[in-house]
């Protein structure tokens, strides 16, 4: 009782709202903490982050609904509602990061060991949402020593980024694929999008690590490709790799296929080249802030080069013969100056 009077006192004055709905007001915010409070453990430094939204953003239309809308988005990870809970909390990093994985639902399949999540991100977080940089700061603090160790909560952690990137790629195809547009075209609106309205487009990035070939094809540059991955990367943490042959499509590591798999070396014997190429060299979800790879004590290298015997096990056992070219295949740079002028066409 003590606790419930505790979170009544939390609870902000709105700044617009009519005598006749204070009531309604006040019960449907205490009716939130209360579920945020004893069934998601949310910490009072979070609660009172969230209450100030609300007191900010209510207004005198279908309070209800509004309310139902604020408990929805509050146990959808990515959405505005759980991206204020989870940068406010004074919880240990740790915690919060196991905080997120319980409201996705996050488990490891018994067979394969590899990520499951039962719940999905906020459809409205797009690539450049503030929320997956705050994300990635938590995992930085929460794991110092990387994502090698031999951990379910780290296993987890390093696998979550393939479902980051798998949200990303679905947004990008949902909100800009509505005329017939391929995945190519679809990024390319997305940029002009973003600087349409200031926000973050994407960038060239290396794509060597994504063009990885047979072992005995692999000697210095790429001979002869039928094609070439190239990587754009998005706040340096998102990244999509298109393949643009014989049709430009997002490649992604399929983990909501792969980490249900029975029979894995049955599995991997039966992939197609095209399925193949996808699961060794699909685009992931970048927990460093730079590409400082090669430097001394290097983020990226930490959380998310070296990452021991955590990937997925199919993936683990697809990449065994494939090995990465020694330099960038010459194509890409092509591809990519004909990206960037694309994005600047009007």
């Amino acid at each position: 009782m003590a606790q419930h009077q505790r979170l009544i006192s939390l609870i902000e004055p709105p700044v617009s709202l009519s005598d006749s709905n204070m009531s309604a007001y006040v019960e449907g915010t205490y009716d939130l903490l209360v579920r945020l409070a004893d069934h998601q453990q949310w910490d009072e430094a979070a609660l009172t982050a969230l209450t100030k939204k609300i007191a900010s953003t209510v207004n005198d239309a279908n309070l209800k609904t509004q309310f139902s809308n604020w408990q929805a988005s509050s146990a959808t990870v990515g959405s505005s509602a759980f991206t204020t809970l989870f940068a406010a909390s004074s919880m240990a990093p740790m915690d919060k990061m196991r905080q997120l994985l319980s409201i996705l639902g996050a488990h490891l399949n018994s067979n394969t060991g590899d990520l499951v999540a039962d719940h999905e991100f906020a459809r409205e977080a797009g690539p450049s949402d503030p929320f997956w940089r705050e994300l990635a700061h938590t995992v930085q603090a929460a794991f110092p020593n990387g994502l090698a160790q031999d951990d379910a909560t780290v296993r987890m952690v390093h696998q979550l980024r393939y479902l980051i990137d798998a949200h990303n790629v679905a947004f990008v195809r949902r909100s800009f694929e509505l005329n017939g547009e391929n995945d190519l075209e679809a990024l390319i609106a997305f940029d002009k999008d973003a600087i349409a309205h200031g926000n973050i487009a994407s960038k060239a990035d290396s794509s060597r690590m994504h063009n990885k070939q047979p072992e005995a094809l692999a000697r210095g540059v790429l001979p002869a490709l039928p094609t070439a991955n190239f990587k754009r990367l998005v706040d340096f943490h998102s990244e999509f790799v298109i393949a643009p042959v014989p049709e430009p499509t997002f490649i992604i590591v399929p983990l909501g296929q792969i980490a249900n798999v029975n029979d894995v070396p049955a599995y991997v014997r039966g992939l197609t080249l095209e399925e193949r190429n996808a699961l060794v060299n699909g685009a992931s979800f970048n927990y460093a802030d730079t590409n400082d790879y090669g430097q001394p004590e290097s983020r990226h290298a930490l959380f998310d080069v070296n990452y021991g015997e955590n990937d997925p096990m199919v993936r683990r056992l697809a990449m065994k013969p494939y090995t990465s070219p020694r330099a960038e295949p010459r194509a890409i740079a092509l591809l990519q100056q004909q990206y960037d002028a694309a994005v600047q066409q009007r």
